[in-house]
């Protein structure tokens, strides 16, 4: 049965009965019916990134007052939900994995092109979230939806370069040691898990039996280069400042990431269009983001500076 287009369709969207909405609508178009969801006590996957950064600590607030649950969608943050259920409360540090990307080891970057980063090495995934996997922004992002999602502090947050993409997220604990969430390179276990309600999903004898098998091999973990600590500084001064600057680091992703997929912006300007962005929406961003129209507003200012940044690069 068809509910209907554009906001009147998630607006009726918004009003269905059901058990959980998995909100996966790019930028913040999907806001505000989602928000309704979670007034009305409805649990919510959130599959958006742009969403999750720019509107977590508003979801999150929400879903507390109502009771609804909040889950962000993604292998690393699906591993890193499953580990916090069963040590939460003895941890220490939280680390995620970045598959390095398809340029993991390539200096220049000058050269770089749209079709140079839209294959990703393990991961089949859309044009924005593959380059971001290029830039690591990817992973600030996710560092930040750890931060504004589920609880954890910048402090405890942290990631390397993990190339097999076996290893999703990692727990160390107040005694000394860690826990590693192991699983193929593939979104079907963190996907059932999230409709599961955040447990690990049951597995038959053969199901584990071939999942051992896509495991096996040598696992290595890098340092982050200097490319990927320039994209997590990013995710650092977001939870630093607080505010709406998460907002700012999610609307001046999308723009610059835009630009380079129009031809308009050279890869090795998309972090420095992000930085731009937030350097002047610093201050902006400060004080109170508590409600779904201030998010919303920061957005509009935060895409228009992001423009403007866009703009004077490529006349620079």
């Amino acid at each position: 049965e068809a509910i209907g287009w554009g906001r009147a369709g998630l607006d009726t969207l918004a009003s269905l009965t059901a058990d959980t909405l998995i909100m996966c609508l790019p930028d913040l178009m999907g806001l505000p019916a989602t928000m309704r969801w979670i007034a009305r006590g409805g649990d919510v996957i959130c599959a958006s990134k742009e969403v999750a950064v720019a509107a977590g600590a508003v979801m999150r607030a929400e879903a507390v007052r109502t009771g609804a649950q909040v889950l962000p969608l993604d292998s690393e943050l699906t591993a890193l939900h499953l580990l916090l259920a069963d040590h939460g409360a003895d941890v220490s540090a939280a680390v995620l994995t970045a598959s390095g990307g398809p340029l993991l080891g390539r200096g220049d970057l000058t050269s770089v092109t749209a079709n140079d980063v839209l294959h990703h090495p393990i991961w089949p995934m859309g044009p924005k979230v593959s380059v971001d996997s290029a830039t690591f922004v990817n992973k600030a992002l996710e560092l930040v939806i750890a931060h504004e999602l589920l609880g954890l502090s910048s402090q405890q947050l942290s990631a390397v370069i993990h190339p097999q993409c076996r290893v999703h997220a990692m727990l160390g604990l107040k005694d000394g040691t860690w826990r590693f969430h192991v699983a193929p390179p593939t979104m079907d276990w963190a996907i059932t898990s999230c409709l599961l309600g955040g447990t690990a999903a049951p597995a038959s004898g053969a199901e584990l039996e071939v999942n051992s098998a896509s495991v096996g091999g040598s696992m290595s973990f890098l340092p982050l280069d200097a490319r990927a600590r320039r994209s997590i500084d990013l995710a650092r001064t977001t939870m630093s400042v607080g505010g709406c600057l998460p907002t700012w680091l999610s609307a001046a992703d999308s723009v610059a990431v835009e630009a380079f997929l129009s031809g308009m912006l050279p890869f090795d300007g998309i972090v420095p269009c992000i930085e731009m962005t937030m350097q002047q929406g610093a201050e902006q961003a400060r004080g109170d983001c508590a409600t779904m129209e201030t998010i919303m507003d920061a957005h509009g200012r935060a895409t228009e500076v992001a423009r403007h940044a866009v703009e004077k690069l490529v006349r620079s």
